[in-house]
């Protein structure tokens, strides 16, 4: 309201009020969403089974698949150890975000 009474338009206001209040929810949407699609293996399994030319592949797919179907166990781990420290970045992210005072 105040945007408007100092003369700003439409999209001024969406792009200089509305969209920097949204940002904070966004971006932990994002992140959650990002945290539970790469962890939820059962989706993958029950629908796709890793889709057509492995479309629909995700890293504990891929590492159920190399560990336990292709019994390459050391294959399977390696697949894991790569996956888990971004999960663990993306989580630290979030937790920091979630942790900030509202006000910045």
């Amino acid at each position: 309201e105040a945007a408007e009474i100092d003369g700003a338009s439409v999209v001024q206001q969406f792009a200089y009020v509305t969209v920097p209040r949204l940002r904070t929810i966004f971006l932990t949407t994002v992140m959650l969403s990002t945290i539970w699609t790469a962890t939820n293996l059962q989706f993958v399994l029950i629908l796709t089974r890793g889709g057509p030319a492995s479309r629909t592949e995700i890293f504990p797919h891929l590492a159920y698949e190399t560990t336990l179907m292709a019994r390459r166990l050391g294959m399977g781990a390696a697949v894991t150890l790569v996956f888990v420290p971004f999960l663990v970045i993306l989580i630290v992210l979030l937790t920091r975000r979630m942790l900030r005072p509202a006000d910045e």
